[in-house]
């Protein structure tokens, strides 16, 4: 027969950690809505109905690729040891951008596109230009802080956030008066921080940790970056009308994805493989 019981040493670890958590959330929930206050407050309705859309369709994939893959990392980065959370972290940091980096590029490149929901919307495209290099740097600084929670940090993670609202508001209060553009490259300098400043703590924190190794891992889709952008700049100053319509989108998309794919093939075949043998595996 099992006796319910306490153990104070355990329940004081439990709230230590799950308090920082909660109070990281917090600050992130808050992070994610303040800037809609200031742009309502400064700028309007209407420019807040256009940068919610650009912001919306930027965030998406950091909320679908992202925020998922770092919620599935975690569980996976507890069970090792110390001395193989900092490796393990830069190898799903680098998966999971060989997919981010498509979408978040296509984005800017594709940014244009938002005009066929009507040309009131053209004040959102150099928005959302800025928001997918948001996300980006957003999708990093949430890897880097779910490996410090792996390790019993979440007070790093608390630290973070708080960085990140601090120098967010600071940063929209003196550039929301030059519009939705200027909010979103405060968005940019933000995430930038704190960015920042939780590579540095990942490096501290986490043995085997190398920005070098990361830098690496990164390279195959940076290249396939450049390529997807150089074909698809290439065909819009070819073709302008290739650059506001559903033809375009459809046609010039697919030919800077066949680029990304064929560079990150050439360069990262091995891993590329392995990750279309596992998606074609059944469940």
């Amino acid at each position: 027969m099992i006796r319910p019981g306490w153990r104070i040493r355990d329940v004081r670890g439990l709230l230590g950690y799950g308090a920082h958590l909660t109070g990281a959330n917090l600050l992130q929930l808050l992070v994610f809505n303040v800037d809609y206050v200031i742009v309502a407050r400064v700028l309007g309705s209407t420019s807040l109905g256009q940068y919610s859309l650009a912001f919306r369709l930027a965030f998406l994939p950091y909320l679908n690729v992202a925020f998922v893959i770092a919620g599935a990392a975690f569980p996976y980065l507890c069970r090792l040891g110390d001395g193989a959370v900092g490796p393990a972290v830069a190898r799903v940091v680098a998966a999971a951008m060989r997919v981010l980096v498509p979408l978040c590029l296509g984005i800017a490149l594709f940014a244009d596109q938002l005009q066929l929901l009507g040309t009131k919307w053209q004040p959102a495209v150099a928005a959302a230009r800025w928001l997918a290099l948001y996300a980006t740097l957003l999708s990093v600084a949430q890897f880097a802080q779910t490996a410090l929670n792996s390790i019993g940090r979440p007070r790093s993670t608390l630290q973070l956030q708080l960085l990140h609202l601090v120098t967010l508001v600071t940063v929209l209060v003196a550039l929301a008066r030059y519009g939705i553009t200027a909010v979103a490259i405060g968005q940019v300098v933000a995430a930038s921080v704190e960015t920042a400043a939780a590579l540095s703590l990942a490096r501290k924190h986490l043995a085997g940790f190398r920005l070098g190794q990361l830098t690496t891992a990164l390279a195959p889709a940076g290249v396939g970056a450049v390529c997807m952008a150089v074909v698809v700049l290439a065909v819009h100053a070819a073709f302008p009308g290739t650059r506001v319509s559903v033809e375009g989108l459809l046609i010039v998309g697919a030919l800077g994805v066949a680029a990304y794919l064929g560079a990150l093939g050439l360069l990262d075949r091995k891993n590329l493989l392995r990750a279309v043998a596992t998606m074609a595996r059944p469940s």
